[in-house]
C-alpha cells in the first residue's frame, strides 16, 4: 500500500514537463498573492497595535483607577484579537507592556499607601471640624451660609478616610 506522499510523487512524475512548468507557475503566483495579502494584514494589524499603544499611554498616568484598569483590560483584549504583526511584534508589545505596567504598579504603589493616606486625610477632616466648632458665624444669613459653604467644599476636597 502506497503512502499520501508516495501517490503524489508517482502522480507528478507522470505530467508532461510543461504541464509541470504551469504547475509551478501557478503554485508561486498564489504563494506571491497568499504572502501579498498578508503584508496587507500585518501593516493594518501595526497600526491598530499603534493605536492601542497611543490610547494606553494616554491612561498610563490616570489616577481614575476603576475606569482606568476596565479601559486597560479591554484594551489587552483588542490586543489579543488582533493578530499578529510580522517582526513588530516584539517591540510593539513591549511599548503597550510598559503602558500597562506604568498604571499597574501606580495603582499597586497608590493602594499600598492607601491607609497612610487615608489616615492623614481623617487627621486633616477632624482639622476641620475643630475650626468649624471655633468659627464664629456673622448675624448675615447669606454670609453664615457662604462660611459653611466653604468649610463644606473644604471637607469635601480632603479626600476619603479610613471605614474604621
Amino acid at each position: 500500500m502506497l503512502t499520501h506522499k508516495k501517490k503524489v510523487s508517482q502522480t507528478f512524475r507522470l505530467l508532461q514537463k510543461s504541464s509541470k512548468k504551469a504547475l509551478f507557475i501557478d503554485l508561486f503566483n498564489r504563494k506571491n498573492a497568499y504572502f501579498k495579502e498578508l503584508k496587507k494584514d500585518t501593516s493594518k494589524n501595526v497600526n491598530q497595535k499603534k493605536e492601542i499603544i497611543v490610547k494606553a499611554a494616554e491612561l498610563k498616568l490616570s489616577d481614575d483607577w476603576k475606569q482606568t484598569t476596565i479601559d486597560l483590560k479591554n484594551l489587552q483584549n483588542k490586543w489579543k484579537e488582533i493578530g499578529h504583526t510580522g517582526r513588530a511584534e516584539q517591540k510593539l508589545w513591549e511599548e503597550f507592556r510598559e503602558s500597562c505596567d506604568v498604571f499597574f504598579n501606580n495603582k499597586k504603589e497608590y493602594y499600598g499607601n492607601r491607609e497612610s493616606i487615608e489616615a492623614e486625610n481623617l487627621k486633616s477632616k477632624e482639622a476641620v471640624i475643630v475650626e468649624i466648632f471655633k468659627a464664629k458665624l456673622p448675624d448675615n444669613t447669606q454670609e453664615a451660609l457662604k462660611t459653611l459653604k466653604g468649610f463644606s467644599t473644604k471637607f469635601l476636597e480632603i479626600g476619603n478616610v479610613p471605614f474604621k
